[in-house]
């Protein structure tokens, strides 16, 4: 059974999960910590993870993200690259509102569409190419 998560804004014990608890890690990705399940089981994190923290975290989650150390954890994961969209969206997002509605309008649907197509192997840089276009069109009131 899933350990239920407080806030979205607490990090999950994503360790004490068992590696076949769906339930789990459906809601780890509905909050923006899809990518800590990879982190726990020592895997790679896929762009697609990724995207799904992007389009699912708040503001405080992506400016952790986007703060760590040069040789943190987390940026060794994400890689400089995928920092930099964070930073780039946040930028453009402006404020947790902003980013709300860049999710909803631009990223949210970028994410049902690959999911779609199956697109499980898309690369970080097929990725940041289709991130660049949702990211600059800003937040739609």
């Amino acid at each position: 059974m899933s350990k239920p998560l407080a806030s979205a804004r607490r990090m999950p014990s994503i360790t004490l999960w068992a590696p076949d608890d769906y339930c789990a890690e459906a809601e780890a990705w509905s909050t923006g910590w899809g990518d800590l399940v990879y982190g726990a089981r020592r895997l790679p994190v896929p762009a697609l993870v990724q995207l799904g923290v992007l389009a699912h975290a708040d503001w405080q989650r992506l400016d952790e993200l986007r703060r760590c150390g040069p040789v943190s954890r987390a940026r060794l994961v994400w890689g400089p690259t995928m920092i930099g969209v964070i930073d780039q969206l946040l930028e453009v997002a402006g404020d947790c509102n902003g980013l709300r509605l860049l999710q909803r309008d631009e990223l949210l649907p970028l994410e049902r569409q690959l999911l779609d197509a199956g697109a499980i192997a898309i690369s970080r840089r097929q990725l940041v190419e289709l991130l660049n276009p949702a990211i600059m069109v800003g937040p739609q009131a």
